[in-house]
């Protein structure tokens, strides 16, 4: 993949993904951090590296997620109060 973000954006649920990709020995390339494609001599360094940016990675993407879906309902209201904001489906 691309961005790890593109996997699901979700704290809790992207690290549980990475566990059992981790258990059913599935290797997960990240293109966009080659760091963590990188094979490394120290196994257990390698595993301790992969899991701190994986983690900081996914915190990072659910806390964007968060700040746009509040960007997105500041914006809304903004627009209610000015009246160019309807609610419902789009026609």
């Amino acid at each position: 993949m691309e961005s790890l973000d593109c996997l699901v954006r979700k704290y809790d649920h992207i690290i549980q993904i990475v566990q059992q990709f981790n258990q059913k020995e599935i290797g997960l390339m990240v293109l966009n951090f080659p760091i963590l494609n990188q094979e490394l001599r120290d196994l257990s360094l390698q595993k301790l590296i992969r899991n701190i940016i994986v983690q900081l990675l996914s915190w990072t993407a659910e806390n964007e997620r968060e700040e746009s879906k509040q960007k997105q309902r500041q914006g809304i209201e903004i627009a209610k109060k000015k009246g160019h904001y309807k609610e419902g489906p789009l026609k």
